[in-house]
């Protein structure tokens, strides 16, 4: 009995073990279940849901019920079936194979993979991560790296649930689960894109690059696939890839000093990048806007000036909510934002940029002026169709340096509250 014999799919989870000479397991045959619990695995640290049935007398191995399996890279979350065979031929002789045992797997049903997140894409993406991540070959993920992208994506949470943002998708949407799937989506690539930047050893390099481009790439198509073709985070890779990237690469290294670990890895060439310019670089191109690109090679200098803005509005004494939402429109202001460039031209990302100094001299969010000269710049922006996703994906930025900086004052004050 081979191991690609072994499970013959039915409906439902009902399967049959079978070998290449047609026998079928009898009763007796004992079928072993197991699957990554569903909080995912490493390498180090595998945790699985087991089971196990014996077959009945019609050579049904197992039916089975069980929670939704974890993921771990590069496999797409599925289900290990083991036969140990004590079975019968169809016309009630034995079968040569009657001791051997088997094994195969089977992906999780098609109705559940929207939710799922599996990293699939392009062939050379899908190689890398198949060489670098697979168990049991070369380094595995770590929970440092799962913690990094953890903390990215609930950075892109935090900006996708500010409300109201002018011209953005937020909470008011009336499919708003739909963002929060997009975010989650990220996490298997951030993930991987962590633990590629930490085993560089703390050197970038052009084989580096190559490969964060590369996940990178991967990672926009699962985004993709798990919103039905709308990629509505479309563009946050790029920043929150290369801020993690710098955050493995440098782990000591202090969260505010991140973006110039960035722009290291940004200014670095993508040999494998496709030739055909996106929209967005098209855009900087035609009007000499600095661009995505631009942004990173240059340190990430609206991050920083988010950051900035964010702590200067907290000690103003502002609401969080309201101290996140100047520091949009502190980004806002300045940025040239090429999706703005490409969808109206000079005329709308100009409209933007003044509607965004109104309300920051108006008083800020928090002031009457301001939450009315707000309310008018949303409405003028979505009756415009105009949509400034550049400003949101680096004010997610800075959330995720901000967190990291809570988190290591975090740890740094314990053992001095230990030792009180």
């Amino acid at each position: 009995m081979t191991a690609k014999h072994v499970v013959k799919r039915g409906s439902g989870r009902r399967t049959r073990a079978i070998d290449g000479g047609g026998a079928v397991a009898g009763a007796g045959a004992l079928a072993t279940v197991a699957a990554v619990a569903a909080l995912g695995s490493t390498a180090d640290d595998a945790t699985y849901s087991r089971g196990h049935q014996v077959a009945d007398t019609d050579g049904v191995v197992v039916t089975f019920t069980t929670t939704v399996p974890g993921w771990y890279t590069p496999r797409t979350r599925h289900i290990h079936v083991r036969v140990h065979t004590g079975g019968q031929k169809a016309d009630g002789t034995q079968s040569a194979a009657s001791s051997s045992a088997a094994s195969s797997s089977t992906a999780a049903p098609s109705a559940l993979r929207r939710p799922l997140f599996v990293v699939v894409g392009h062939r050379h993406a899908r190689r890398l991560l198949t060489r670098h991540y697979a168990l049991g070959k070369g380094t595995c993920m770590s929970r440092a790296d799962e913690v990094l992208a953890e903390v990215a994506v609930d950075a892109l949470l935090a900006e996708a649930e500010l409300t109201p943002k002018p011209g953005l998708p937020d909470a008011r949407e009336a499919d708003f689960g739909a963002l929060r799937w997009s975010a989650r989506s990220l996490t298997p690539g951030l993930t991987a894109m962590a633990a590629a930047a930490r085993r560089a050893g703390g050197e970038p390099g052009r084989g580096l690059r190559r490969e964060l481009g590369a996940i990178g790439r991967c990672t926009e198509r699962t985004m993709a696939r798990a919103n039905a073709g709308s990629a509505l985070h479309h563009g946050a890779v790029w920043p929150l890839g290369l801020l993690v990237s710098a955050a493995a690469l440098a782990p000591t290294l202090a969260p505010d000093r991140l973006p110039t670990e960035a722009r290291r890895l940004a200014a670095l060439p993508d040999g494998a990048a496709p030739r055909i310019p996106s929209p967005g670089s098209a855009a900087a191109s035609r009007y000499g806007a600095a661009g995505a690109r631009g942004e990173a090679r240059a340190g990430f200098p609206h991050v920083r000036r988010a950051l900035t803005a964010l702590r200067t509005a907290r000690a103003a004494g502002a609401r969080e909510p309201e101290a996140r939402l100047d520091a949009l429109l502190t980004v806002m202001s300045t940025l040239q934002d090429t999706g703005l460039l490409h969808a109206a031209g000079p005329h709308g990302l100009r409209e933007a940029q003044n509607g965004a100094r109104e309300v920051l001299e108006a008083g800020g969010v928090g002031s009457a002026r301001g939450g009315a000269a707000l309310h008018a710049l949303d409405v003028r922006l979505r009756a415009d169709g105009l949509r400034p996703r550049g400003s949101a994906h680096l004010l997610a930025g800075a959330l995720f340096l901000d967190i990291l900086r809570d988190r290591s004052v975090a740890r740094a004050a314990r053992p001095t509250a230990l030792a009180a």
